[in-house]
């Protein structure tokens, strides 16, 4: 499950708590609705928020002049591929080698979320490059 689903579904059940003090507190449908709607966009605009200061972050961190502001996040990766398996080996090897669900769960999680953002970045990144560079000779 990556961080923004994540986000998206404590969202929903902040809703679904909104929606409930709403129907206590206010009188009418017409009121709840409208309660229920604003606190929805309001919710909604700050996940939007979140995430264009994030990628605001990246594209700050890539324009950077240090090594490291540019791979940390492939050297935390590559160490969190490592790291998680070892652990559950180790784990594994005082419980009579039976791998708990737990490290099973956290590396999909890494795996889904840190390749698929920092490949599918890059990816889009090289792409916009040489769409850039065939615009510019045509």
């Amino acid at each position: 499950m990556s961080f923004f689903s994540f986000l998206s579904k404590s969202a929903g059940s902040l809703i679904d708590g909104v929606k409930s003090l709403v129907d206590e507190v206010s009188t009418t449908d017409e009121e709840k609705q409208q309660l229920t709607n604003n606190l929805t966009n309001m919710i909604n605009q700050f996940v939007i928020n979140l995430e264009s200061v994030l990628n605001e972050r990246h594209k700050t961190d890539m324009m950077s002049d240090s090594w490291l502001s540019k791979n940390i996040r492939p050297l935390l990766l590559l160490i969190a591929i490592i790291a998680i398996p070892f652990f559950a080996f180790i784990d594994g090897v005082f419980s009579g080698f039976q791998v708990d669900k737990k490290y099973l769960e956290i590396l999909e999680i890494i795996i889904m979320a840190g390749i698929g953002f920092y490949y599918t970045g890059r990816t889009v990144e090289k792409v916009s490059d040489m769409v850039a560079k065939f615009k510019q000779k045509l």
